[in-house]
């Protein structure tokens, strides 16, 4: 919250929203300005929707987001959270039993720069966070018409494999920095229930440009 002042964010875009947690969080924290979230899966978009649909600054879209326009399954997860685009490996299941795939849903899937144009919103400053399960490269790709405005950035990042495909820490990392983003924190995330392990952390990375005056 004090980056959210400190780089005037106008814009959160929540991606991977599930039923709203983030956002409920964030307004109980006092951010009172605009969100834009994206949550694919029915269940948990129908009861994401119950919530916006009392908060006239908060705008849902049924979507995932990747590189490309298109259809693509779902591996729906028991726990809903654990949701992915990306085949759940067993290390995952290992970890947290109740994660483990129940169902499949054909979803629309569409690019994040894309979907913020047809909003025809004019933000200045924009905070994207990504909670892809394993998807956020993808994501952050296919935001590539919007980056230029995004001030402030948080990502789930995966330190072992736990979806199929899925890119680690020093790879997402590493990525992020090549787009002019420096990191500011982490913060600790899904660990091993069964062992003293950290499997998962989200990572803050603020725009190097604007970190320099802050």
């Amino acid at each position: 919250m004090h980056w959210l002042r400190a780089l005037d964010i106008d814009l959160v875009v929540d991606v991977g929203a599930n039923e709203g947690q983030f956002v409920g969080w964030m307004r109980d924290r006092g951010y009172a300005g605009r969100i834009v979230s994206f949550e694919p899966q029915a269940t948990a978009f129908g009861a994401c929707s119950q919530r916006w649909g009392k908060d006239g600054q908060w705008t849902g879209i049924r979507s995932a987001l990747g590189e490309a326009a298109g259809e693509i399954d779902l591996q729906i997860a028991g726990n809903s959270v654990s949701s992915s685009i990306l085949p759940m490996l067993d290390s995952h299941v290992a970890a947290l039993p109740e994660s483990a795939i129940v169902s499949t849903e054909r979803i629309r899937i569409s690019r994040l720069d894309e979907e913020l144009a047809k909003l025809a919103i004019a933000p200045s400053r924009t905070f994207l966070k990504i909670d892809a399960q394993g998807f956020e490269l993808p994501v952050l790709r296919g935001a590539s018409g919007w980056l230029d405005r995004v001030a402030f950035l948080e990502l789930e990042l995966s330190l072992v494999p736990l979806y199929e495909g899925q890119e680690l820490l020093p790879t997402i990392w590493s990525a992020v920095g090549d787009l002019g983003f420096t990191p500011i924190w982490i913060e600790q995330g899904f660990s091993d229930t069964q062992a003293p392990r950290m499997l998962q952390v989200d990572g803050l990375f603020v725009r190097t440009d604007l970190l320099a005056r802050t």
